[in-house]
């Protein structure tokens, strides 16, 4: 960095021009110390370690919405299975499953069952069933 563009350069021709002009008064008595006290202060901030820039507020990114896992009954091939699927609300489970929301709500719930979460939530949005008679048999997804 050169004199001219060394700030602390800059502002030490700029401190001797404002006090040439008598912008600033100092006796000049005084003026010695004045430039040396100047100049130490101008040193520490030279010495000083930069601090980073603030970083710039960055946009939240929008979270996915947590699915629910709905379990409940319906008929699918003209059987009555055990169902689940994994939604952000009701409302779009009712529908990936063909029903009204008022009738959803009347025979399906969030559902407690480990192997059903895991099921629905490997795939979400996908409906999962199994045998109504068979609970034992794993749940597949119902096309």
């Amino acid at each position: 960095m050169t004199a001219e563009t060394n700030p602390i350069s800059k502002a030490k021709q700029l401190l001797e021009s404002l006090l040439q002009d008598d912008v600033i008064q100092v006796r000049p008595s005084d003026r010695e110390r004045f430039m040396r006290d100047w100049e130490a202060a101008m040193d520490q901030l030279a010495d000083a370690e930069p601090k980073p820039a603030p970083k710039a507020p960055q946009a939240k990114k929008p979270q996915p919405k947590a699915s629910k896992v709905f379990g409940g009954m319906t008929f699918h091939d003209g059987k009555q299975v055990r169902a689940v699927v994994a939604a952000p609300n009701q409302k779009r489970a009712a529908e990936l499953v063909g029903m009204s929301v008022g009738e959803f709500r009347q025979f399906w719930s969030v559902t407690g069952n480990s192997e059903e979460i895991s099921a629905a939530l490997s795939r979400p949005g996908t409906v999962f069933g199994k045998p109504f008679t068979d609970f034992n048999a794993p749940l597949e997804p119902l096309e």
